[in-house]
C-alpha cells in the first residue's frame, strides 16, 4: 500500500476504491508492530481499530459516512479514553 502523505489522499482513495478503511488501518497496524521497539504506543487495539474500520467500509459503500471516515488517529496515553487503560496519574 502507498504512503498516504495527507488525510486527502486517504479521502481520495477511499472515493475511488483504491483502498478500504480496513486495508488503511491494517497499514498502519503493521508500522506500528514493525517498528514495536521503538515504543511509541503503550498499547494497540487492533480489533478494535478493525471493528471500526468494518463499520465505516460498510457506511461508505451505503453513502452515509462521515466526513472524518478513514481518519487515523493514535491517542497520547495521557488522555483519558472511555473503557480504556489510562496511563497517567488522574484526579478526578
Amino acid at each position: 500500500m502507498e504512503r498516504f502523505l495527507s488525510f486527502d489522499a486517504i479521502q481520495k482513495a477511499l472515493e475511488n476504491k483504491q483502498a478500504t478503511c480496513v486495508e488503511i488501518v491494517e497499514h498502519y497496524l503493521g508500522n506500528i508492530q514493525e517498528r514495536a521497539q521503538l515504543n511509541a504506543f503503550v498499547e494497540v487495539y487492533a480489533a478494535e481499530a478493525l471493528a471500526a474500520a468494518r463499520r465505516i467500509d460498510e457506511k461508505l459503500e451505503k453513502g452515509k459516512a462521515g466526513r472524518l471516515a478513514g481518519m487515523v488517529v493514535g491517542i497520547k496515553d495521557v488522555l483519558v479514553y472511555k473503557g480504556h487503560t489510562v496511563n497517567a496519574p488522574v484526579k478526578f
